[in-house]
């Protein structure tokens, strides 16, 4: 029943999200934080959809075309901070443990962050958390696919801001995004290595500058 009303609930915003009714999915979302989050309230539903992505960037964009970006952190937040009371609660919800479903609901608040927020200090905040994951991704096998997405995610932005860098300020000074791109492509981490193996060789990102 759970899982019916899960992939009802995907619908529906893929469904909103089409019709560009935005304000639908936030109301909805608000509607959570008053419900038992044990069973159907905003630490439930959230989790549930720790890896259901679509889900998440539907709240994103809702999200930052109604205006909610400092209420949806928020939510976004209880929910993070929400810790079912033991492995068998995190297990009815689909996920492989609690920790990974904490890393996944950072990394979309970090995406919210990032994009609905105009502040510097917001966005940086993402990209350090970003970073962080990647580098400590190999001490718990649960974060691996979160520090795969964060990896996947960061590289881009490292190097437009990067570019940015380069032609802005004196090359004396020049070194903060591109030190950070640099760390990043070069990391020994599990995640990394397999990225570069792969299709997506963070080392790339470098020669484009």
């Amino acid at each position: 029943m759970r899982k019916l009303q899960f992939d009802a609930l995907v619908g529906l915003f893929a469904t909103w999200t089409e019709m560009e009714s935005f304000q639908f999915i936030i109301e909805f979302i608000c509607s959570w934080k008053d419900e038992p989050v044990q069973s159907s309230g905003l630490g439930y539903w959230l989790r549930k959809a720790t890896h259901a992505n679509d889900f998440h960037m539907s709240i994103i964009v809702a999200t930052e075309h109604a205006g909610a970006v400092g209420e949806i952190i928020y939510l976004y937040q209880k929910a993070i901070d929400y810790k079912p009371p033991n492995y068998f609660a995190a297990d009815e919800l689909g996920i492989d443990s609690p920790a990974e479903a904490t890393e996944q609901l950072r990394y979309f608040q970090a995406i919210l962050r990032y994009h609905g927020s105009k502040s510097w200090n917001d966005q940086n905040q993402s990209i350090q958390y970003w970073e962080k994951i990647v580098q400590r991704s190999d001490e718990n096998p649960a974060l691996y696919m979160t520090a795969s997405n964060a990896a996947c995610k960061l590289a881009p932005i490292l190097l437009d801001k990067a570019v940015v860098e380069l032609l802005t300020t004196p090359s004396s000074s020049s070194e903060n995004y591109i030190s950070r791109l640099e760390k990043l492509a070069n990391l020994n981490t599990t995640v990394v290595c397999r990225l570069r193996q792969g299709s997506y060789d963070l080392l790339l990102c470098l020669l484009r500058l």
